[in-house]
C-alpha cells in the first residue's frame, strides 16, 4: 500500500486554530503522527472488509472501524 503524508502546512493550519504558536519541529511531529493515524485507520477498514472475502470497501468495514475507535 502506498504511504500518504500528511501536509506539514495543514499541520501548521490545524495546530495554529487552537492559538497555539507552532514550530516547525512541533508541525512535522504532528504531521507524522496524523498520517501514522490515517493509515492505521484505512488499513483497519481495508482488512475488514478483506477478512469478509471482499476487495471492496462497504459501509458496514467503515461503522466496524468507527466503533473500534470508539468515534
Amino acid at each position: 500500500m502506498e504511504e500518504t503524508e500528511f501536509p506539514i502546512p495543514t499541520a501548521k493550519k490545524i495546530l495554529k486554530t487552537t492559538g497555539m504558536n507552532v514550530s516547525s519541529a512541533a508541525a512535522t511531529k504532528f504531521a507524522n503522527f496524523m498520517t501514522d493515524i490515517c493509515n492505521d485507520i484505512v488499513c483497519a477498514t481495508v482488512a475488514h472488509a478483506l477478512q469478509n472475502g471482499r476487495r471492496y470497501l462497504k459501509e458496514e468495514d467503515v461503522a466496524h472501524t468507527r466503533k473500534a475507535l470508539s468515534l
